[in-house]
């Protein structure tokens, strides 16, 4: 695996870490750094979903037809729930616990299965992401049908569909207004959402680098990082810090979409050029990622609940929220290793897609 893309996994899931700790800890009076960080760090989630795209493509580009969709399909599927399944239990335990009457108003099935459900219903909040993932599968297993050639065409001609039906919806259909969201079905929502441009992305950019296009890093990375600027601050003078919400997501997605494929590109090119840092711990920590990504939100629910009304807010808060933050991450990578890393194994060994 490219080492660059691993430490960016890494980065992306920590700056959504870092986008939850804000409030938790009330840090916004600390520093303007922190005040920032609610206007960009979500964006983590559009990198994941470019390089979620990238991944698949890099790692199935020669392998295609029926019995290799098959295999791809079942080892995604484990990947997601045998790394989701182990956080959702910890969820409602501390839900059990602390918070009885708001557990009572999840969707548990809908939050196991992890199919269209609004976010205040689902037992971890962050999860929405992995609906988009199962999606992404899915429609990637359908890609994988067909001749790399065929299945290039087929991805630029959905990209153009979906940006052009994306575009006509938010000048003349209303498509992100909250009466859209109130009647139309999530899983209407969740098949013409212009996060799927980013995934499509994502496959295009490895296929770029598999032909040697690698461009220029450097070059793509300052467009990446002024861009990443440029939507911190539509969000913050424009949006008023609601690009988050389900209502902005076509911005969002110009923004930061695009920032994240610049990124990525730039990650790749550098690893094609023989530029990578720390090679090990750039693994261990992109392989810890998504336990870092499902973790954080339940630590800092937990420490809410013991220590909430004792904790300090601003400046006296840095200290503990520093810790509490290490934690996280320390304990992310433990979970990585002794249950995540074996259960994905042993699933691969009991659908029989090991090698």
């Amino acid at each position: 695996m490219l080492i660059n893309i691993q430490l960016l996994r890494f980065f992306a899931a920590f700056a959504i870490v870092l986008f939850h700790a804000v409030p938790v800890f009330r840090l916004e009076e600390y520093g303007a750094l922190f005040s920032w960080i609610r206007y960009f760090g979500f964006s983590g989630v559009d990198v994941f979903f470019v390089i979620s795209g990238f991944i698949m493509w890099y790692t199935t580009h020669d392998r295609r037809g029926r019995d290799q969709a098959f295999r791809f399909i079942k080892r995604r599927f484990a990947r997601i729930y045998t790394g989701y399944w182990p956080y959702l239990v910890i969820a409602l335990v501390i839900l059990g616990l602390f918070d009885p009457a708001a557990l009572a108003r999840k969707d548990l099935a809908a939050s196991v299965l992890l199919t269209p459900l609004p976010i205040p219903e689902r037992v971890i909040p962050v999860s929405w992401t992995l609906t988009f993932e199962l999606y992404f599968y899915l429609l990637f297993f359908a890609l994988l049908f067909l001749g790399e050639r065929a299945a290039r065409r087929f991805i630029v001609v959905f990209m153009g569909g979906l940006a052009l039906l994306n575009l006509v919806g938010v000048l003349y259909l209303g498509f992100y207004e909250a009466s859209y969201f109130e009647t139309v079905p999530g899983l209407v929502r969740l098949l013409v959402s212009p996060y799927v441009l980013e995934f499509l992305a994502g496959c295009l950019v490895c296929r770029l680098h598999l032909a040697s296009v690698a461009g220029r890093p450097l070059l793509a990375l300052a467009g990446s990082l002024f861009l990443f600027a440029a939507g911190a601050a539509y969000n913050a003078l424009v949006l008023d810090g609601t690009m988050q919400t389900g209502f902005h997501v076509v911005p969002r997605v110009l923004f930061f979409g695009t920032a994240a494929v610049l990124l990525v590109h730039a990650a790749a090119a550098l690893d094609h050029a023989g530029i990578a840092l720390a090679p090990r711990l750039s693994r261990l920590l992109g392989g810890s990622s998504y336990s870092l990504y499902l973790s954080h939100t339940l630590i800092f629910s937990l420490f809410l609940h013991l220590f909430g009304e004792a904790f300090p807010a601003g400046r006296g808060a840095l200290g503990p929220a520093v810790a509490v933050t290490a934690l996280v991450v320390g304990y992310s990578i433990l979970h990585y290793l002794w249950i995540e890393k074996p259960l994905y194994a042993l699933a691969k060994r009991w659908l029989g897609t090991r090698a």
